[in-house]
């Protein structure tokens, strides 16, 4: 499905009625190349006029549709997998991915959605849900980075959490199990004032905790 326009002026870093550089031109050009369903950006201009210039954003979009199958034997087991992503669902620029794998410990089906630009912000969420044969585990993410050099701040936060059984394994036999819970979060925050006479200087802090209990299985 092809890109709306709509979808490429969300991710412009200049407007009509602003003050023209060159920097945001380049920055707005890797930021567009960054999406996996864009194969080409070229942005460039087509008049000046009276103080005003008539900017032609020129896109190629690629096939953004990625399914794969992945197998192996190791140690007298065999694995496999399969996916299927999508990295431009209906033209959005959502990313979707679908997928199911199988090894020597488990079967499981995963699930997992990104907006790059969650709520029309330069935010990322991101979803995931896994389901085991053991168990199976979540997260979610929402992070507005430094997306631009003379972007002033950024922050974010992020859980996980997963309950799953771990084998351990002696001459390729599993000898004992046990439960594994894990619960992982993090939160950030950073400033900056922004591009200063060629140089960036950004300040970050985070809080990061992790939980893991065991028992018996």
């Amino acid at each position: 499905i092809a890109t709306p326009p709509e979808v490429i002026e969300r991710a412009l870093l200049f407007k009509p009625g602003q003050r023209l550089r060159t920097q945001a031109i380049e920055e707005t050009e890797r930021l567009l190349r960054a999406n996996n369903f864009l194969y080409d950006v070229q942005i460039r201009p087509l008049a000046v006029h009276d103080g005003v210039v008539d900017i032609e954003v020129l896109t190629r979009d690629t096939w953004s549709l990625d399914p794969g199958f992945s197998a192996s034997r190791q140690g007298g087991a065999n694995a496999s997998g399969i996916h299927l992503a999508e990295y431009n669902l209906l033209g959005t620029g959502v990313s979707l991915r679908l997928g199911r794998s199988r090894d020597v410990d488990r079967t499981s089906r995963e699930f997992a959605l990104e907006n790059p630009r969650a709520f029309g912000t330069w935010a990322s969420l991101q979803i995931a849900h896994r389901s085991s044969s053991d168990g199976g585990g979540d997260s979610v993410a929402l992070v507005r980075p430094f997306y631009r050099l003379d972007a002033r701040w950024a922050a974010g936060a992020s859980a996980t959490r997963s309950d799953e059984i771990d084998s351990v394994y002696d001459g390729g036999a599993a000898i004992a199990q046990f439960r594994h819970r894990q619960r992982r979060a993090e939160v950030f925050g950073g400033l900056s004032h922004g591009l200063v006479e060629g140089w960036v200087r950004r300040a970050s802090l985070g809080l990061w905790l992790r939980e893991d209990r065991y028992a018996a299985a």
